[in-house]
């Protein structure tokens, strides 16, 4: 069928790359609106943590970097459980989590795009168990109308197995026969 959910597969689309040294007002956006979240990284490249979308709309005229909260949230990596993802959310009450893989920046998931995903996949699932009950409806059909045409025959047809004893037979068949 399909494989389990992953962490990979929660990503949020609403994440914005940003220099620590840019500004909110500075940044051109098609649509500001969308963006929940932005990723701040350094000069060098590498990435020191997410600020909020309307976090930094308080503040327009701030750089990023004076955004950053003090103490970070501990990221997850794409191996964890999604059960733990989501007891992450819980416990800690935030609305975004940071995902990386070999200390690499790779998104971040949010609330709203976990359980996102997770309706996706039960659209997909819901979708799939309905094709095979279909399947399942037209071959019970196929053998409904098989034991009509077997039952209602007028010619005798013994079944058998690979002992060559039956196993099967028309009302048709004359039972002594069938015995033998």
């Amino acid at each position: 069928m399909t494989s389990s959910l992953q962490v990979k597969d929660c990503l949020s689309s609403h994440v914005f790359r940003v220099n620590a040294l840019q500004r909110y007002h500075d940044i051109a956006i098609e649509d500001k609106n969308k963006t929940e979240v932005f990723a701040v990284f350094d000069d060098e490249d590498l990435f020191l943590d997410i600020v909020k979308a309307n976090q930094a709309a308080l503040f327009p005229g701030r750089v990023f970097s004076d955004l950053l909260v003090r103490r970070a949230a501990d990221p997850i990596s794409l191996d964890t459980p999604l059960d733990k993802v989501q007891a992450r959310f819980d416990s800690e009450k935030c609305d975004f989590l940071t995902v990386v893989d070999n200390d690499q920046f790779i998104g971040v998931i949010s609330n709203l795009s976990l359980i996102t995903a997770l309706i996706t996949q039960e659209r997909k699932l819901q979708h799939q168990r309905d094709s095979l009950i279909k399947k399942l409806e037209v071959e019970l059909n196929y053998r409904k109308l098989a034991t009509l045409v077997f039952e209602n025959t007028s010619e005798g047809i013994l079944v058998t197995d690979v002992k060559a004893q039956s196993f099967m037979l028309t009302p048709a068949l004359p039972r002594p026969l069938a015995m033998n």
